[in-house]
């Protein structure tokens, strides 16, 4: 089974969203720094992948607690630990030095580059699926991974339920790369996700122009390049931007 761990600096809302995504309230949510100290572990299902999920303590430098050198340790071995680093910063405040600091730790923990790609299965790209299929194949073992994202929002292309959408993936371009649950990437019922990917603030701002367009991010969660929806996989430019990810 797959682990997720989330790590960020205090109060940034991992408690929150570790509740969220194991179903239950399970670890202590306070604003009061220090809450969480040790490591947290629950179960949870994604578009019906189930995967071990772990909760840890703020990182923090400098404090007065007692606790944070063991804090920093539990983190430390959280990232080691896991499969997949959601790294989570506060939007209200804007990225602090402490967050340039986690970010730092996980640029130098060797996880995954993911590139993350909205699909859709009757759209004249549809057979860039093979491509993406055959760039996850080529660096799978260098640390490098593909997301496919569901969306209905362009032309209506993507109808189907989700398991339509994984039947027809692997049955007509053996995709074994994961797949996400549908979901819109534009508007006011943009996913989480696309709001860190495109909208205000982002490194890549704007709106998603059609079915898929392409997301390069670093190990420590950053975005590296966004691509036009009709760069193909074996583009020079984004095996290239790849490849400079992975080092």
């Amino acid at each position: 089974m797959s682990i997720v761990a989330i790590v960020g600096r205090p109060n940034v809302g991992k408690s929150t969203l570790f509740n969220r995504l194991v179903g239950m309230r399970k670890a202590i949510v306070d604003d009061t720094a220090g809450t969480t100290r040790d490591r947290h572990y629950g179960t949870s299902d994604w578009n019906g992948r189930e995967f071990s999920v772990i909760d840890t303590g703020g990182y923090a430098l400098g404090g007065e607690d007692v606790f944070e050198e063991e804090i920093r340790k539990q983190v430390l071995l959280a990232i080691d630990e896991s499969d997949v680093v959601i790294f989570m910063v506060e939007v209200a405040t804007g990225i602090t030095d402490l967050d340039m600091v986690v970010a730092d730790l996980l640029r130098r923990s060797a996880k995954k580059v993911l590139l993350v790609v909205n699909v859709a299965s009757k759209c004249g790209l549809t057979p860039q699926y093979a491509g993406l299929e055959n760039l996850y194949q080529t660096y799978r073992e260098r640390g490098f991974a593909v997301l496919g994202v569901p969306c209905n929002q362009f032309a209506g292309q993507e109808p189907g339920s989700e398991a339509d959408i994984q039947s027809f993936c692997s049955l007509n371009y053996g995709v074994s790369f994961p797949m996400s649950a549908k979901v819109e990437v534009n508007g006011s019922a943009r996913h989480p996700l696309y709001r860190l990917l495109a909208g205000e603030g982002a490194e890549f701002p704007g709106d998603i122009t059609w079915n898929f367009e392409k997301f390069l991010l670093g190990p420590d969660g950053r975005v590296l390049a966004r691509f036009s929806p009709r760069t193909a996989p074996d583009d020079p430019a984004l095996v290239q931007a790849i490849e400079k990810a992975l080092g």
